[in-house]
């Protein structure tokens, strides 16, 4: 299974250099990834609405999160891959 680091959202200080060069964090989702398939393990954000209908939900196989206010959501739908920090 291929996996790779994905965001629409400007990359900060937070994501290694190192990542970005050896291709593990692109700017867009590669061509030949086949993302009709793709699992989502979410990090560092738990809203649903943030991912809007880029992320189906019924995909999301775990969430890892410090905010608060979507625990119970998130343990409902996926039960132990919900994980607050």
């Amino acid at each position: 299974m291929r996996a790779i680091a994905y965001s629409k959202a400007e990359r900060n200080y937070s994501v290694v250099e190192s990542l970005v060069k050896e291709g593990q964090v692109p700017d867009s989702i590669p061509a030949d990834f086949d993302i009709s398939q793709a699992r989502y393990f979410i990090v560092d954000v738990s809203d649903p609405d943030y991912f809007g209908e880029d992320v189906p939900l019924d995909r999301v196989a775990e969430i890892l999160d410090h905010h608060t206010g979507f625990e119970a959501l998130w343990r409902d739908r996926i039960g132990s891959g919900a994980k607050s920090l």
